[in-house]
């Protein structure tokens, strides 16, 4: 965020979580979840910028993106090209925020998080934005 106040450039952040990740694993077991959330994570890293973007697994089947330099428009385009690269069968249900310049970190998250679920609740996947 300091360094997105210094150059005055926009901040980012996507938030995925798998959809029915559960059922993979009481279907077929951890071991095949695991496989799974690995090539998950594999397939993403081709579509995150190497140089910038920030790829981190929150926990179970949850995932967040940092994106520098990139606002709401790029962050849907990111949005959309993780969703693209998901094994067959496979969907995600996402949030994006950009930051507003104000709020803290953990504000960001939480309410890429907010968008995430609330897009999951519609049960219409994909990519939930705001830009505050």
């Amino acid at each position: 965020m300091e360094r997105s106040r210094r150059s005055g450039a926009a901040l980012s952040v996507v938030i995925v979580d798998l959809d029915s990740f559960k059922a993979v694993n009481d279907a077929r077991g951890h071991e095949a979840g695991d496989r799974l959330l690995q090539d998950v994570a594999r397939a993403w890293q081709g579509v995150v910028r190497g140089g910038g973007d920030f790829l981190a697994r929150l926990g179970g089947d949850e995932f967040a993106i940092l994106a520098p330099s990139t606002d709401e428009l790029g962050a849907r385009v990111l949005a959309k090209r993780l969703g693209e690269v998901l094994p067959h069968s496979v969907s995600a249900s996402v949030g994006v925020a950009t930051w507003d310049w104000a709020e803290g970190a953990s504000d960001l998250i939480r309410r890429a998080d907010q968008l995430m679920y609330r897009h999951k609740r519609s049960g219409r996947y994909g990519a939930g934005t705001s830009s505050a």
